[in-house]
């Protein structure tokens, strides 16, 4: 256990902010182009809001599957004459619902950093950045992972003998 006077102390010093300090952690304020910069050259890891769009030269590009996915709410003026007329058809009502949808488009998105990276050498715009959520790119449950795996090769290796 840790009192909350002595954690304060231990974030001040050196070995502490070497071992858990993240880039751009110091600065409070950073221009847009300045955290796309280090998500682009990796010195900056995790998960950025973002308004991200395809410029109009490539959505014929993007046509056949757009890049961004959102969850929105689809409601009968989004579904076009084609489905209008097959549920007016077929009787069928239509309720709002929140669906899973490709877009040429995200407002507000939150993409991991590689992803992001993805986009912008894909071609994508990123209009604005709201926030960023820093954290270290390790395989968290890695030990976890490989004490599943051993433990299967073990339990396959017992039950050829």
């Amino acid at each position: 256990m840790i009192w909350e006077c002595e954690w304060k102390d231990l974030k001040k010093t050196v070995e502490f902010k070497n071992k858990y300090s993240y880039p751009g952690e110091s600065n409070v304020y950073m221009r847009e182009s300045q955290i796309l910069a280090m998500v682009m050259d990796g010195s900056m890891f995790g998960v950025v809001e973002v308004d991200i769009e395809v410029p109009e030269e490539l959505k014929d590009y993007f046509a056949e599957m757009t890049p961004v996915f959102k969850n929105t709410t689809i409601s009968l003026s989004d579904i076009g004459v084609y489905m209008t007329d097959h549920l007016a058809q077929s009787k069928q009502n239509f309720r709002d619902r929140r669906c899973l949808i490709g877009s040429m488009f995200g407002t507000k998105i939150l993409v991991i950093a590689p992803l992001l990276i993805w986009y912008v050498e894909h071609g994508l715009k990123v209009t604005k950045i709201y926030q960023v959520i820093q954290f270290d790119p390790k395989e968290c449950f890695k030990r976890f992972g490989d004490q599943v795996s051993d433990d299967r090769r073990a339990g396959e290796c017992n039950s050829r003998n």
